[in-house]
């Protein structure tokens, strides 16, 4: 009897434990070929974007909206792979980082942006006081460290993390009250 495992494991027999069909991947070489790569050519053999989902693109203009809060670097890698529809391969060989490297840096920065503490920055930092608006800037939108922060704040790491605290309490109030209120006042049912 086949265990049926799939993948890189071969099929194997539950009796004799011997490799039956090395190298055989059933549903692999079955299946249709599916196109695996994130972007077609044109007429000119430029590699354009495919189309994404609705749903996909509307994810994808968002964070590159969002984007333009952070730091060049990090907006530039999140505009290729997003906007530009790069692969995180594509783009390891460009910036000479491993895959799984580029992939990491691009769920941590789509994490941070999805954060209710950067949502809440972009929100309010208009009507923050000076000074925590510059870390909330710093700190929460650009990702800085409290040394880079205080350096150029010209004030004590020490400051900094008191100020950039209150901002994330502040998120932390702001979320807590959204959720309260959505539980005790639930949005009309939509015709």
């Amino acid at each position: 009897m086949n265990s049926g495992r799939i993948g890189r494991h071969a099929w194997r027999s539950d009796t004799e434990g011997k490799v039956e069909n090395p190298g055989v991947n059933p549903v692999r070489d079955q299946a249709e070929p599916a196109d695996h790569d994130r972007a077609t050519t044109s007429s000119r053999g430029w590699a354009r974007p495919k189309p994404l989902r609705p749903d996909r693109q509307a994810h994808a203009e968002r964070i590159v909206r969002l984007s333009e809060y952070l730091s060049a670097p990090d907006r530039e890698l999140l505009c290729a792979a997003f906007g530009r529809g790069q692969t995180p391969t594509e783009l390891g060989r460009l910036l000479g980082l491993g895959e799984s490297t580029v992939r990491r840096r691009i769920r941590t920065l789509v994490r941070r942006l999805n954060s209710h503490a950067f949502l809440y920055a972009v929100r309010e930092i208009g009507r923050m006081e000076p000074e925590r608006a510059a870390v909330a800037r710093i700190c929460l939108l650009r990702g800085e460290p409290l040394r880079v922060a205080a350096a150029q704040l010209g004030v004590s790491i020490h400051r900094v993390t008191v100020l950039r605290r209150t901002v994330l309490d502040l998120a932390k109030w702001d979320e807590h009250a959204a959720r309260v209120v959505d539980a005790h006042f639930p949005s009309p049912p939509t015709p």
